[in-house]
């Protein structure tokens, strides 16, 4: 737990990377024990499970990261004079790290490197003085949840409104 002040790009770096690997993980693994009710210790016990949460923790962490990233960076210079792209290589050196910091060599299914190349993309649209300082920035890790997470299609479609996931390809 973070319980220092947050007082350069440093701590920063920390509060960011260790609070996006907190949320990811308690979110969804709060998300798939409670889909998966009394069978959830069962299924903790099948290595294709565990496999799937690992990949799907890789996913989560990252949009986490993502949202994470440019809302600290937002706020942290928001009465700094500096240039939107230096905010944007600040957030960007802060993904790099955390992401490095956080990644699970043995998942496959996640590539760090097309990570980076997504988060490069969505910093060239953030609106630093708008809604990067608003908590309408975090709309990509709830989606991750409910697209990674080891669950049932027909279940998720339920979950898409509490996740405000318009995109889950649902029916």
């Amino acid at each position: 737990r973070h319980a220092g002040r947050i007082h350069d790009i440093e701590s920063i770096e920390e509060f960011v990377t260790t609070r996006s690997a907190f949320i990811a993980q308690k979110t969804l693994y709060g998300y798939v024990k409670t889909r998966m009710g009394t069978k959830y210790p069962e299924m903790f016990r099948d290595d294709n499970i565990i496999g799937s949460v690992n990949i799907a923790k890789m996913h989560v962490f990252d949009a986490c990261l993502s949202d994470l990233c440019i809302w600290a960076v937002a706020r942290a210079f928001e009465h700094d004079p500096m240039a939107d792209s230096e905010r944007a290589q600040i957030a960007l050196s802060i993904f790099k790290n955390g992401l490095r910091a956080n990644l699970d060599d043995s998942v496959d299914a996640f590539d760090p490197d097309d990570a980076v190349r997504n988060f490069e993309v969505r910093l060239t649209g953030v609106d630093w003085h708008g809604i990067a300082q608003t908590r309408d920035v975090f709309r990509e890790s709830p989606s991750r949840v409910v697209k990674w997470a080891p669950i049932a299609d027909e279940l998720k479609k339920y979950d898409v409104d509490a996740f405000h996931y318009a995109d889950y390809p649902h029916k």
